[in-house]
């Protein structure tokens, strides 16, 4: 990846980080709400059990007006309370959609400025390595099976001046492909192709058959 390209990507990988730490302090915000909110219900339920009963007793005449008045307005200016907090937690949420909108607008505006011609050259040059790979690949497979050829070249004389001489009967020998094309280690065969699958998982995912990674790390360390 060229240098240039690295340092612009590096740029709009900052102006979106700037929207996550944002998004951290307004989640944080939020949960602290949230804590307030639930504390708050809690005492509103005990509260509204105490005003209920207070009422009773101040219409069985058996506590003044005043105690089950204050009570009541104890009780309403929790509810002014929690819609209040309820306000200010949809009002936050507001908040963190505009600044997310203005980040967004931002960073396709960067995109069209500074990436796009870049990031165009970038991914056809992705694709180049990724068929020159494959080329290397293939290549390679055609210099084994040559150094194969010659391996198996011995065997095979030796077979057919047996057989000449009547000490051998025929038998069948497989083709090169058929000893290289699946490879036995021991724990299970691995194919010498790589089929969609395998490509896929490599380009998607990342990942590489786990059996075929320990079977050449191992041939490294032997080494």
């Amino acid at each position: 990846m060229a240098n240039k390209f690295t340092q612009k990507l590096d740029k709009f990988k900052d102006i979106y980080r700037g929207k996550n730490k944002n998004d951290e302090r307004v989640e944080a915000k939020l949960e602290e709400k949230q804590g307030e909110l639930i504390q708050l219900e809690g005492k509103i339920q005990e509260q509204e059990t105490l005003v209920s009963d207070l009422r009773k007793s101040y219409l069985l005449d058996q506590i003044k007006e005043s105690s089950y008045l204050e009570a009541k307005a104890e009780f309403d200016e929790m509810i002014e309370k929690k819609a209040k907090i309820k306000e200010e937690m949809e009002l936050i949420q507001q908040y963190r959609q505009e600044d997310a909108e203005l980040i967004l607008d931002e960073l396709e505006s960067y995109r069209d400025k500074e990436l796009k011609e870049e990031e165009t050259k970038e991914v056809k040059e992705i694709k180049n390595a990724t068929l020159t790979a494959k080329q290397k690949y293939l290549d390679e497979l055609i210099e084994q099976s040559k150094r194969y050829e010659k391996v198996k070249g011995v065997h095979g004389t030796i077979s057919s001046l047996k057989e000449t001489l009547g000490i051998k009967k025929s038998s069948y020998v497989s083709d090169t492909y058929g000893s290289l094309g699946l490879i036995d280690i021991g724990v299970t065969h691995i194919p010498a192709t790589v089929d969609q699958e395998e490509a896929h998982k490599a380009i998607q995912f990342k990942q590489v058959d786990s059996h075929l990674k320990s079977y050449v790390e191992g041939n490294k360390k032997a080494k």
